[in-house]
């Protein structure tokens, strides 16, 4: 293989490990706050439904969820409505995915969904957006959020569903001295919130518009 190669190949690897690195993160976080590897009250704090969360990129209120089927293709669908305002200085989208700022669990099938779609105010099913991100201006006023976590089978739901929410700061997200420039990222050390929010199993519906533009 050519010098010029190897230098090719060498980013994209490290790209990779760095993305394996930021999931597995996410994944340790998620079984922490909820307890499998050690006493919940050192990894995260409950809060109850209806109750601010500032999270340091946004302060969110989640009180409610449904929970929805797809016989067709097999997944549940579950949308947890709430509202959230930007206390910062810039827009910013509500959610961060790369470092699962807002987390779906199921703990009986341990899946857990840290890209859920979301809209905000008034919407409609095909107004729930994944890769396209819909920011809050700065400082922004309450603003409804719905967000989409998609699950598969054999989710079944209960009367809560757990959302947890990553305390995020603003600083250099170097993993390796991959990067140097600053960006928001999860708080390394601190305990994550934990809410569940009551959940109502509503009527099949049929297939979900989620845009990914």
């Amino acid at each position: 293989m050519s010098e010029s190669a190897t230098t090719t190949t060498r980013p994209a690897r490290r790209r990779v490990f760095v993305a394996a690195v930021v999931i597995l993160a996410a994944l340790v976080v998620v079984v922490l706050a909820l307890g499998g590897l050690g006493e919940r009250k050192t990894t995260s704090v409950t809060v109850a439904p209806g109750d601010e969360i500032d999270t340091g990129m946004m302060v969110f209120v989640l009180s409610s969820a449904t929970a929805s089927h797809s016989a067709s293709s097999g997944y549940w669908s579950v949308v947890v409505t709430g509202t959230v305002r930007n206390p910062n200085s810039e827009s910013l989208a509500p959610v961060e995915p790369m470092y699962g700022s807002v987390t779906g669990v199921d703990e009986a099938t341990s899946q857990f969904v840290a890209t859920p779609a979301y809209c905000l105010g008034p919407c409609a099913a095909d107004e729930f957006r994944i890769s396209e991100r819909v920011l809050l201006p700065p400082r922004s006023e309450w603003t409804d959020i719905r967000m989409r976590f998609t699950l598969d089978d054999p989710y079944e739901p209960s009367d809560t569903f757990p959302v947890l929410l990553r305390p995020m700061v603003y600083e250099t997200a170097a993993v390796l001295g991959y990067s140097s420039a600053e960006s928001w990222v999860a708080q390394s050390g601190a305990r994550t919130f934990v809410v569940r929010v009551p959940l109502t199993r509503v009527i099949p519906f049929s297939e979900p518009i989620v845009s990914y533009r």
